[in-house]
């Protein structure tokens, strides 16, 4: 019995996305594959989102910080959201745990220097603390446990 799902082709978006996300050739396994669409499909949600944080704190470092401090600040992100370009890049080769590798840190990253620039948000230090967990839950869905440990 076939289902309504299965006899409708796959929409011009899908097929693109998993052009997007496909894992390289060389990658046999299965969990091996699983993880490295993971982790490109997450790439592709962050970029978009870094980039719109990295456009609304250079709107909002013109009224609240001086233009060296916004400068700074934005030449950083824009370090970060290049190495993601780079880690995505890393993803869809046969080395997807470099780029697995890179993610974390940026995320990590993201979150400190959030941390560091503006504690006093409306989420609270605490809150911004446990984000610094998202790395650690997202490195135990591709890695073993030594390396999440690492």
């Amino acid at each position: 019995m076939t289902t309504l799902n299965e006899n409708k082709p796959a929409s011009r978006i899908s097929q693109f996305f998993d052009w997007l996300t496909a894992p390289h050739r060389d990658i046999t396994g299965i969990a091996e594959k699983r993880n490295a669409r993971l982790m490109a499909s997450l790439i592709l949600i962050l970029l978009p989102l870094v980039g719109l944080v990295l456009i609304a704190s250079a709107l909002t470092g013109l009224v609240n910080l001086t233009a060296q401090e916004a400068l700074r600040l934005n030449l950083s992100r824009a370090v970060l959201l290049s190495a993601l370009l780079i880690a995505y890049a890393f993803t869809r080769s046969r080395h997807f745990l470099v780029g697995t590798v890179i993610t974390l840190i940026i995320i990590w990253l993201l979150i400190f220097q959030a941390i560091l620039t503006n504690p006093k948000t409306p989420l609270g230090y605490g809150a911004q603390m446990l984000l610094m967990v998202m790395p650690v839950l997202i490195g135990s869905a591709v890695f073993r446990t030594r390396g999440i440990v690492i």
